[in-house]
């Protein structure tokens, strides 16, 4: 794999930029063009040093390496939309184990990525509203739940806002020191900047456990679909089409592998239509990807299978299709460019080291289910959902800010990483436009945020999953072994009180 590069942005940089991108409410306008040319990569290393109001004047208005997006100013609008504070310059603690997205540290301006200003900008957004400073409390996941624990039990302040992985929120959940966040003042989960589909996924009986939306889009660590746009049979133009048309899917992409894997590559070997990552969670990621959920859940509600099975066990079918005629490996950027396969799953941010590869690749979202599918769903290696501690300085406070870094996150730091991907990696820019539908839609489900914790939501979602999978029977069969005892646990492990 070839070595990650320095990225640096300059103010030259930034006009050269802002001439080749115009940016719309809705994302990027897509300009038509070829080539190679790139010139580096930002740094993804974690920065954990605060952030005061000193450093966001380094980046006056008009002077900073992001031109001036409408999805920013669509951002500003929806803060101004929210009650006036004056919180007289506190300090406002998210407890994570990334600060990268939360406030990176920038000692100077030639060293910020295109994501880091729009980060600060957001951070700056929110200050100027509420006079409030964004802090991180950086640990291990392990070193988080410990310090959780003890603050709930000692009653001392520890954070005010938690940002757990989504696959750890029944962890807390279960120690009933989760703070409900429909108990917070101010809060509007029906704003457009929060995801709706992941809040009701986080929710049970009477409470809302974890929160999601535009200030969880960590766009480098969103699936996406890589490909070889030589391949034998592979025409990139028809695949884009497609995707724009909302008829991409799993049996698409292996139709249009098909040629291709029936010829040897340059070694002599026949290639493989698609390849995964060994480490990402193959099965989660094609159930993400039809946007099916293994169990209903929401607000006011306990969770169950749906009444209608039948787009799940359909994903089921599929997924055992694409599981048989695929493969798992540890290097799946190297057999795109070995030319040992023809697609292959991975993280966006997997364009950094494809900047220099020596064959043309494109990037597509990943697929959908069927194509009468409302959206392309996908997944993230780090994706996550803010949670509140009981221990909290201000329930107010929390509420306010909460809502407002949702707000001010909305559509420009995507917007930024899309601009970084088109200057300096892809090789078209129709690329930048899939991913660009990859980042619309992130999938959350309750099994997967809850199985660990909850033995009888495990049997009763991503058990009876799994053995669907593994077998020729049906999810519906394998739930209904489990429907009795998640029944009984139900109104224990999610108390519902009128």
């Amino acid at each position: 794999m070839m070595k990650k590069r320095t990225f640096t942005v300059t103010v030259a940089a930034a006009l050269l930029a802002a001439a080749q991108l115009l940016l719309s409410s809705c994302g990027i306008i897509i300009l038509r063009h070829d080539g190679s040319e790139t010139t580096g990569t930002p740094s993804s290393e974690s920065q954990t040093d605060p952030i005061t109001p000193e450093t966001y004047e380094k980046y006056p208005d008009g002077v900073h390496p992001v031109p001036d997006s409408h999805s920013f100013e669509k951002a500003q609008e929806y803060v101004q939309q929210l009650p006036d504070r004056d919180l007289g310059e506190i300090p406002f603690l998210i407890a994570s184990t990334d600060a990268s997205y939360i406030n990176p540290s920038v000692e100077n301006e030639e060293e910020a990525s295109f994501v880091d200003v729009s980060v600060l900008r957001r951070n700056k957004l929110i200050h100027e509203k509420y006079g409030v400073n964004i802090l991180s409390v950086i640990t291990d996941e392990n070193t988080l739940f410990q310090n959780f624990l003890k603050s709930a039990g000692s009653g001392d302040y520890f954070a005010d806002l938690m940002e757990l992985p989504q696959n750890v929120l029944g962890k807390y959940a279960n120690t009933f020191k989760l703070f409900n966040l429909n108990s917070l003042p101010f809060i509007d989960f029906s704003a457009p900047y929060f995801n709706q589909d992941a809040i009701n996924q986080a929710s049970a009986g009477n409470c809302t456990y974890g929160a999601a939306g535009a200030a969880n889009v960590y766009p480098e660590s969103v699936y996406c679909l890589f490909f070889n746009k030589t391949a034998e049979g592979i025409d990139a133009d028809a695949l884009y089409r497609k995707a724009y048309a909302g008829t991409w899917t799993w049996e698409a992409l292996f139709s249009a592998a098909k040629e291709a894997t029936a010829q040897s590559n340059v070694n002599g070997e026949r290639m493989t239509a698609l390849t995964f990552d060994a480490d990402a969670e193959r099965h989660f990621l094609l159930l993400a990807s039809s946007g099916e959920h293994l169990l209903q859940t929401a607000f006011h509600k306990l969770p169950e299978a749906s009444s209608d099975l039948s787009g799940l066990e359909a994903l089921i079918a599929m997924a055992r299709t694409v599981l048989s005629d695929s493969a798992a490996v540890d290097d799946p950027i190297s057999a795109l460019t070995d030319q040992k396969s023809v697609f292959c799953v991975a993280q966006a941010k997997t364009m950094e080291y494809l900047a220099d590869a020596n064959i043309n690749w494109g990037i597509l979202p990943i697929p959908k289910s069927t194509e009468t599918q409302n959206a392309y769903m996908s997944v993230s290696s780090y994706q996550t959902v803010f949670t509140a501690v009981s221990t909290m300085a201000s329930a107010e406070n929390t509420g306010l800010i909460l809502q407002a870094y949702h707000a001010a996150s909305y559509g420009h730091i995507v917007d930024a990483y899309l601009q970084h991907a088109l200057r300096d990696c892809v090789r078209d820019s129709d690329s930048v436009g899939m991913l660009e539908l990859s980042c619309k839609k992130i999938f959350y489900d309750f099994g997967y945020m809850f199985s660990g914790a909850y033995d009888s939501v495990n049997r009763a979602s991503l058990h009876a999953y799994e053995s669907a999978l593994n077998s020729t029977g049906t999810f519906a069969e394998y739930y209904k072994i489990a429907e009795s005892n998640l029944q009984y646990w139900n109104p224990i492990n999610f108390p519902w009180v009128d």
